[in-house]
């Protein structure tokens, strides 16, 4: 839970770097779509029966890492300050966390539960 709550954190610092740097208008287009994309999967990933969400952070943190080859950066800190951020979307991505409840799976899991109540009956 943790690792959502920082790439949500991620996301939105994405969404404010192009007031604070004073990108131009190809690198703030990117951040202003990949930023809230990134925050709004990693805070649907936060609860625990929707947490494989995150895994669609890995290809947008990606994208951030080669973006500056697509598009026009303005200075060094624009460019680091995008790999680093795509890189650590990936990284928290990639937590699991632990699990505290079983969420049964489908048409098995209803299937299942009700043949132990006629069995127990």
């Amino acid at each position: 839970m943790w690792a959502q709550i920082l790439n949500v954190l991620n996301g939105i610092l994405l969404m404010t770097l192009p007031w604070l740097l004073k990108l131009d208008k190809g690198a703030s287009n990117n951040y202003h779509i990949v930023g809230p994309l990134i925050a709004m999967f990693a805070l649907t990933a936060i609860f625990e029966c929707t947490r494989n969400v995150r895994w669609f952070n890995i290809p947008l943190g990606g994208w951030l890492v080669i973006s500056p080859l697509f598009l026009n950066y303005n200075t060094t800190l624009d460019v680091l300050s995008t790999v680093l951020i795509g890189v650590l979307v990936v990284a928290l991505s990639l937590v699991r966390g632990k699990l505290k409840h079983q969420f049964a799976g489908g048409w098995r899991g209803l299937f299942n539960d009700r043949m132990s109540e006629l069995e127990n009956e």
